[in-house]
């Protein structure tokens, strides 16, 4: 026989692995020695092809040997397995998975709006590239050099400040400035209204990094050009290229009228841009027609350094310490400011604002668009914080109640041999499957409610919604986070037990447990408590603004805003007096009055004045408005010094009224001793006192009461025609009111609105904060009820047998009633305790925002404790009264 080296090795062990042990020596040997056969009569290489052949036939089922193959599991199939168990624990306790996850949905969709809100006010101005320096807006403040009160807040600079700010202060790389003017821009016969245009400098691109489409940036500082936003290029010009294009510019507050050609397009501004803009016009053009008799004999040269409203904007060189710049620039100011500054009595502080701050600088007036209040957009934030925590703390209470029921199973599988780390991962699973549904039932909600939440707002919050944002950073903190601590605490509580114990039931009497949720329900209820109580407080302030009276009579009046400057000829003065005069014949017209204010509207029209027999640094800034004889009594505006105005004082502008705020600041003993003295403009005439006038809220309740002056001058009037008019059919009598307006003003628009809901408009920010609070925690309650009311189903089955026994031994409803619920009312009890003072403190804070506060009702304090105890009986009353309902046979037999 051959050795045995020479057989093939792979077929050779192929049939010792494969064929049964008490026919493989027999085998084995036929095979080798017909393969020796072989080799000797027909060569090598044959007989290893014939014994290849014959291993394989060999093979048969009778042959191969079986075996016992043993199960290998991978985590893969771990994974599976748990799978398949977290789908038939959620699917077999139905009702409180679908708790969990619209619980858990809600505050989700409750947290991604506040955040993606409160993401979009703290992103204003973010877009300008900073990283070759800082951009900050110059603002000041003035105040009196003998005593160092403040007198005023201001962002509004003066002409002069740029670009002298570059050559004194070395710190600033570069330097521009705009001044806002609205207008109409005509090409072709056809009229635009520019709502933001504004008069600013070629280095206004230096500066910010809006996107220059079109043009070259130095074109801004020649006379007679401009650019256009994209939006404002497509309204005036449609497809058309506008570039080189010539509009004609008529200013609505003067007749001036120029001629400017478009030399650049620009993107436009953003949302969340503080300055924006649809039109940019060069300096010179407003520096030519305000020589052209807007100071009467003094040219700009001379009043460089009084001419004011000017918006500054500097860009620093890096690394700028801000304290010494703004001591630089405090310096700079008085410079060139000391010869006014020293007659008045006054100084400026120079302040900057970098543009992340300017939208949230609140207390400066001229801004450019009304100021946020940071601590309203950081109570939003805390809210989304309290709703996620809330829906966490539903979540925990239920998946760890959950988890006590499953206590047995636990004990089970720990007895069979489960490993800790194995179920730990079984209970995170089941989280992490009802985060993730929950989160996908979120994004619907989101994706529908987006459109609606925007409008509601009145800003494009999810413009970018899917960029990486807060709102992913939401999702992935509520489903790691979440997940992680809902999923852990019930398996590191059950794990920590023995079998044995757990399979007796003593965990669900756990007093670590029982605590635990307890103490999580009370925080709820705190929670509840405090947000409930503070919609109470702001509404309650609101109403007290609303109705609060401001000094005149605002009802029931319609204003009609006058033509505008470049329409109004020689007749212009007469025609508004006879216009005046015909709507007094429609019958539903019963007064009507010619102003250049109206409540509701900023007054931004004021000159230092002084009183003549003073000294004149002795000066206030005073408010001027213009109205015409019938203002006082059409407003009822109490007169508590002097006379009436009268038709023999037409046309006087030597003769005026003054509020009782200016009584108090030109230092008047009393308003019989201010009647008859005399004031001092700076370049104007010296008019006489003629009477006081009781201080009104021009602008509402939470503002401060600006010395005003009333001057009896109809030649400058025509901003606002005031009309009192009947509620019934106001259609019929608006069309009446166009109808004239058109004969009297032929080509003016007519534009009106309501002076009431003007005025309520102010209230707008306050309005909607409790709106949108109301909103959430509507939706916090709704959480709330959801995790309160799988909670008690839980506890109130885990009792069942205790309720059967007491009724077996003759327990009346009420005592039952009172085991089941007493656990609640000691909550609510706590809860109450320790929120009022919380919610206290948080209303009297807000409230110190007011310059005029409501005095708070005590029912505010108690009625969210009614409410509470209202919804805790609907949410549990049903589950509560069934368990007392139910038939002790059908308990007491289960064992």
């Amino acid at each position: 026989m051959l050795p045995e080296e020479h057989i093939p090795k792979f077929h050779h062990w192929l049939f010792s692995f494969l064929c049964k042990d008490e026919l493989y020596n027999e085998l084995a040997g036929d095979l080798e020695e017909t393969f020796a056969e072989n080799y000797q009569f027909l060569g090598p290489d044959q007989a290893r092809s014939i014994y290849k052949k014959e291993v394989l036939k060999m093979l048969r089922p009778s042959v191969i040997r079986k075996f016992k193959v043993l199960p290998k599991f991978t985590p893969l199939d771990m994974f599976k397995n748990y799978f398949k168990i977290s789908i038939r624990s959620l699917w077999r306790d139905k009702e409180h998975s679908l708790v969990s996850i619209f619980g858990l949905a809600a505050g989700v969709v409750a947290s991604v709006l506040i955040f993606q809100y409160t993401n979009f006010e703290n992103s204003y101005d973010s877009f300008h590239d900073e990283s070759t320096g800082e951009i900050y807006r110059i603002g000041r403040i003035t105040s009196d050099i003998a005593t160092g009160d403040i007198i005023s807040h201001n962002v509004a600079n003066f002409h002069a400040f740029h670009p002298a700010v570059v050559e004194d202060v070395p710190e600033v790389g570069f330097s521009t400035h705009l001044l806002p003017a609205n207008g109409v821009f005509t090409y072709q016969d056809v009229g635009h209204n520019i709502p933001d245009g504004s008069f600013t400098t070629g280095s206004f691109f230096d500066v910010f990094s809006f996107e220059l489409l079109q043009g070259n940036a130095e074109d801004l500082n020649q006379p007679g050009t401009v650019f256009l936003s994209k939006t404002m290029a497509n309204r005036i010009f449609g497809q058309n290229d506008p570039m080189g294009e010539l509009i004609r510019y008529n200013d609505n507050f003067s007749n001036v009228v120029i001629e400017l050609q478009v030399k650049g397009i620009f993107e436009d501004t953003p949302d969340n841009s503080h300055l924006k803009t649809n039109a940019l016009m060069p300096m010179p053009n407003l520096i030519s027609f305000a020589d052209n008799g807007w100071f009467g004999s003094l040219r700009i040269s001379d009043v460089t350094w009084r001419w004011i409203g000017f918006h500054t904007y500097i860009r620093v060189l890096p690394e700028t310490d801000r304290p010494l710049l703004e001591e630089k620039l405090t310096e700079f100011t008085r410079k060139y400011r000391a010869p006014y500054d020293a007659s008045q009595g006054r100084q400026q502080i120079a302040v900057v604002h970098n543009l992340s701050e300017i939208h949230f600088a609140q207390g400066f007036n001229a801004q450019l668009e009304p100021s946020a209040d940071p601590r309203t957009v950081n109570m939003f934030t805390y809210i989304g914080i309290l709703i996620v925590l809330i829906a966490w703390i539903n979540f925990i209470n239920l998946a760890s109640a959950r988890a006590v029921k499953r206590a047995k199973e636990v004990g089970i599988r720990k007895a069979l041999g489960a490993f800790k780390k194995q179920l730990i991962q079984q209970f995170l699973l089941e989280t992490f499957l009802v985060n993730f549904l929950a989160l996908l039932l979120a994004s619907g909600m989101i994706l529908l409610i987006i459109p609606s939440f925007e409008e509601f707002v009145g800003a494009p919050v999810f413009e970018y919604f899917w960029d990486f944002s807060p709102f992913w950073t939401t999702y992935l903190l509520v489903f790691g986070v979440g997940a992680l601590l809902s999923g852990l605490y019930p398996a590191l509580a059950l794990t920590r037990f023995q079998p044995i114990k757990v399979l007796r039931g003593n965990f669900s009497h756990s007093t670590q447990g029982v605590w635990l949720r307890k103490s999580l329900v009370f925080l709820q209820f705190g929670i509840v408590l405090i947000m409930l109580t503070g919609i109470l407080g702001i509404r309650s302030q609101i109403r007290f603004m609303m109705n609060h009276d401001i000094g005149m009579n605002i009802d029931q009046t319609l204003i009609i805003n006058a033509p505008p400057p470049f329409l109004r000829d020689s007749t212009y003065t007469s025609k508004l007096d006879t216009y005046r005069d015909d709507l007094l014949q429609i019958p539903a017209i019963s007064g009507s009055t010619i102003s250049s204010t109206v409540p509701g509207v900023r007054n931004d029209f004021g000159q230092t004045i002084f009183r003549t027999d003073r000294p004149s640094n002795e000066s206030i800034f005073l408010y001027r408005s213009n109205i015409d004889p019938h203002f006082l009594s059409f407003f009822d505006l109490e007169l508590i010094a002097g006379r009436a105005f009268s038709e023999s004082l037409k046309g006087d502008r030597n003769v005026i009224y003054i509020n009782e705020q200016a009584l108090q600041e030109l230092g008047f003993s009393s308003p019989e001793d201010a009647i008859g003295k005399r004031l001092t403009y700076p370049a104007g005439p010296h008019p006489q006192i003629v009477g006081v006038v009781k201080n009104f809220h021009q602008m509402g309740m939470n503002y401060a009461v600006d010395p005003l002056a009333m001057e009896l001058d109809t030649a400058a009037l025509g901003t606002y025609i005031n009309i009192r008019m009947q509620t019934q059919n106001i259609p019929e009598t608006l069309k009446t009111l166009e109808e004239r307006y058109n004969s009297f003003f032929p080509g003016a628009p007519f534009d009106t609105f309501f002076l009431d809901q003007t005025f309520n408009d102010l209230y707008e920010s306050d309005k909607k904060f409790n709106s949108v609070l109301e909103f959430f925690a509507i939706v916090a309650i709704f959480i709330s009820s959801l995790g309160i009311f799988g909670l008690s189903s839980f506890l109130i089955n885990s009792k069942l047998k205790e309720v059967s026994i007491r009724k077996v031994l003759g327990a009346g409803i009420r005592e039952i009633l009172k085991v089941l619920t007493k656990e609640y009312v000691l909550l609510v009890s706590l809860a109450t305790l320790v929120s009022i003072p919380v919610a206290y403190l948080l209303i009297k804070q807000w409230l110190d925002n007011f310059l005029v506060s409501v005095t708070i009702n005590p029912l505010i304090y108690v009625i969210p404790v009614f409410g509470l105890v209202l919804i805790l009986c609907i949410t549990i009353g049903g589950k509560t009264w069934k368990a007392v309902r139910v038939n002790p046979s059908r308990t007491l037999k289960a064992e």
